[in-house]
């Protein structure tokens, strides 16, 4: 068995879990909110998590230096979500171990914004930086069904 386990704060990241899930057999989807299994009782692990201003997700980086030798020994593929793919290369070397990064499979599966889920400064932000003003999906499909 296979496992999922993400972290969504508006909702994209789950989104893209479900994806990969829909994709597959006999994989299981974890919140990283929930009690997460023995990592050591999976083959593939598929991490996710959103990128806020190239910092992947607080508990993931957790979860990823808590079990780095677990990790080591499976096969990752990790995904990553957010909007803005110029710092990409930055944002992988910045929050993920050198030994991990050569050893899986760090993707960027595009993103959304979910208007309806931002506060008043998100939305603020997302408008200057981004020129977006209504809630958008840009997803990179042929990735995700890579995975």
């Amino acid at each position: 068995m296979d496992l999922i386990v993400y972290a969504s704060k508006k909702g994209a990241t789950r989104k893209v879990a479900q994806m990969i899930k829909d994709n597959k057999e006999n994989i299981q989807l974890v919140d990283i909110n929930e009690k997460l299994p023995n990592l050591n009782e999976y083959e593939n692990i598929y991490i996710g998590t959103p990128i806020y201003i190239g910092m992947i997700n607080k508990k993931i980086k957790k979860l990823i230096n808590e079990n780095l030798e677990i990790l080591l020994t499976k096969k990752v593929n990790i995904f990553l979500v957010g909007m803005n793919e110029k710092e990409l290369e930055n944002t992988i070397i910045n929050n993920f171990p050198k030994s991990l990064r050569e050893k899986s499979i760090i993707v960027h599966v595009g993103g959304a914004y979910y208007f309806n889920k931002l506060n008043f400064f998100q939305k603020l932000i997302v408008k200057k930086v981004a020129n977006i003003t209504k809630t958008s999906e840009a997803y990179k499909l042929d990735v995700i069904n890579s995975l």
